[in-house]
């Protein structure tokens, strides 16, 4: 996917610390795992949204939602999951070396990673798109 470096906003940091708290870091001995994430925000051209290219050891499959309908089915008011189980979006997946139109269930997005299918987001991920729907929604309220 490409995307023009003009069009890339700071949306936030994340920093991951493994395990999640002082107490599991002295069991174990010692910090398991540390990252630190810059999310940005990028405008991608109609035209190139197909062009996406999967990187097969961190993602098999992709879909497009709109964000407020994920922020929605992550929030205290979020649909069942008896409902969400039946949403169908459209996507793809890797098969082989080609990546080939796939249904994906809403209810493997809901929930951080890993939920009870072993799906979800990433809770970074789930905060940089919080962050988002924040941003959008001052620009929206900016616009009134």
């Amino acid at each position: 996917l490409e995307v023009s470096s003009d069009s890339l906003k700071l949306l936030c940091i994340w920093e991951s610390v493994f395990p999640t708290s002082s107490a599991s870091c002295l069991e174990m001995g010692q910090v398991k795992g540390h990252a630190v994430t810059v999310f940005v925000e990028a405008l991608v051209e109609q035209d190139n949204v197909q062009n996406v290219v999967l990187q097969a050891s961190e993602c098999s499959a992709y879909t497009w939602v709109p964000l407020g309908q994920l922020i929605n089915w992550h929030s205290k008011d979020k649909p069942p999951p008896a409902t969400l189980a039946w949403i169908m979006l459209p996507g793809w997946r890797i098969a082989g070396e080609t990546v080939e139109p796939h249904k994906i269930s809403a209810i493997q997005l809901q929930g951080i990673y890993p939920n009870l299918l072993g799906e979800g987001i990433g809770q970074g991920h789930l905060y940089a798109l919080a962050k988002l729907a924040e941003r959008e929604s001052r620009e929206s309220t900016a616009r009134s």
